[in-house]
């Protein structure tokens, strides 16, 4: 039996434990995993500095917005933030835009774990695994929200162990400067040389910016992209036992996530292997890297790791769309089915639409791209923009909360320090952002698609929400 949002709402079951290692769950993913190849390839060793600068970018944008959602613990999600501050208009557009980033994740996500499983079974169709997973998580989420954050706190685990042998095998290498013999084909010929593992790696080899300020610029995008789920703590916030503890906490923790598990294993990386030679490796550097320098079973434990982030992204990307579903649903923007929760206060419906929306998306992507990278770096660039668009808002909103409620920014506990000046200087980056994927041939298609569905959210708003529900604004 269900009930709607008005007579149930849902269930505040996340813990401390929980909320903490969803944060980093969320900020470990294909954006690192798989998509460092990418950046590599366009920014060289500067890929270090841009997931650094993204980063940064981040944390100042989740403190702007802590700011925001604990001045009023009525808010339970960003969107309730922008509603209140900027007007309803806002609420309504963020709300879609999150669900369509969301769901782009959840497809992405379930396509990267396509491609690392043909790793192993090379003749199995790219999008039989993904359908395969998508039911598991239909499974996990259905259930009591406990479900969700237990099974996101295990597969973080699981990515945490990873980074750390990571990092310790590749200190270990760069301390013993290890010697090993790098084998690469090109133009259908073998060929083999002698490489060592040293820091001199990141500057012998055209330099530490080898393409120049405008491959950094660009190489930013999918940086950005890889800390896309860091905004979930927010999400999250209306299932936490205790938001005014917990949610700082979370926040406050984010750089050092971003010094360790970001900067940390890229740096070891391009350290051990040099950037121009690791864009001969197929697939993910984190698992092929190893076979490279002569340690494949070190490899061949880290692909099966990439599985297990690639399916938490998935699963944290099915769990913040449905509950963006639920919200519009329960503001009565879309049918009040999608609001009706089971006995475990599980959005069944909109899970439901959810899961189905991405197994149809993957099955048709696959047939229609041919190249899984290609999907996913499509899927990918929609995300970014979107994510990216989203944050533009948030940081805006914060301006009219600033002039607005002089008074809450006062007596808050938790305020973003120069709230103001980040604010700029964050939204000035989005924009260069937008600038360089615009003109980059494989970013362009997905930016305009982004912005055609932006155009389309704002327009039924203003033609169709705003007259029936006869808003001023």
């Amino acid at each position: 039996m269900t009930q709607t949002a008005k007579d149930e709402q849902l269930e505040r079951g996340l813990t401390n434990r929980h909320l903490q290692l969803l944060a980093i769950g969320g900020t470990i993913g294909t954006g690192l995993f798989l998509g460092v190849g990418k950046t590599i390839i366009i920014a060289g060793p500067s890929t270090v500095l841009a997931y650094l600068v993204a980063g940064t970018i981040c944390f100042f944008s989740m403190r702007v917005l802590g700011e925001m959602l604990l001045s009023n613990l009525g808010f339970r999600t960003f969107r309730d933030v922008t509603s209140a501050y900027l007007g309803h208009w806002a609420g309504f557009f963020i709300g879609w835009i999150y669900w369509f980033v969301w769901i782009s994740a959840s497809i992405l996500d379930s396509v990267a774990v396509g491609i690392y499983v043909q790793e192993y079974f090379p003749n199995l169709p790219v999008w039989i695994s993904p359908v395969i997973l998508l039911f598991i998580i239909l499974i996990i989420n259905i259930g009591s929200v406990k479900n969700f954050g237990e099974a996101e706190f295990w597969l973080a685990i699981v990515k945490i162990v990873a980074i750390v042998l990571l990092i310790a095998v590749g200190i270990y290498l760069l301390v013993s400067q290890h010697i090993y013999q790098f084998t690469f084909v090109e133009n259908n010929k073998v060929y083999s040389e002698t490489l060592s593992a040293n820091i001199g790696n990141l500057f012998n080899y055209e330099g530490f910016f080898p393409n120049g300020l405008i491959g950094f610029a660009t190489g930013f995008q999918m940086a950005f992209f890889a800390f896309g789920g860091i905004e979930s703590i927010a999400s999250t916030s209306a299932e936490t036992q205790n938001p005014e503890k917990i949610m700082p906490r979370a926040i406050n923790s984010i750089p050092i996530r971003i010094l360790l598990f970001y900067v940390t294993s890229i740096f070891v990386i391009l350290c051990c292997v040099p950037w121009n030679r690791i864009t001969m490796i197929k697939g993910s550097p984190f698992a092929n890297i190893f076979s490279a320098v002569g340690l494949p079973e070190v490899g061949a434990f880290m692909i099966i790791v990439l599985i297990t982030a690639a399916a938490s992204g998935a699963n944290a990307g099915i769990y913040v769309s449905s509950r963006m579903l639920y919200g519009l649903s329960a503001d009565r923007q879309i049918p009040e089915i999608f609001s009706k929760t089971s006995k475990k206060h599980s959005p069944v419906f909109a899970l439901l639409f959810c899961v189905g929306l991405v197994i149809i998306v993957d099955i048709i992507g696959s047939l229609a791209f041919g190249n899984p990278m290609q999907e996913f770096s499509f899927f990918a660039s929609m995300a970014t923009v979107g994510v990216a668009t989203v944050w533009i808002l948030v940081l805006s909103t914060y301006f009219v909360y600033r002039k607005k409620f002089p008074e809450l920014h006062k007596i808050s506990k938790f305020k973003a320090p120069c709230g103001i000046v980040l604010s700029i200087i964050s939204i000035s980056v989005f924009t260069i952002m937008y600038i360089t994927m615009f003109f980059e041939t494989d970013t362009r298609f997905a930016i305009i698609i982004t912005f055609i569905i932006a155009a389309t959210i704002l327009l039924i708003y203003h033609f169709k929400i705003r007259k029936i529900e006869n808003i001023d604004f």
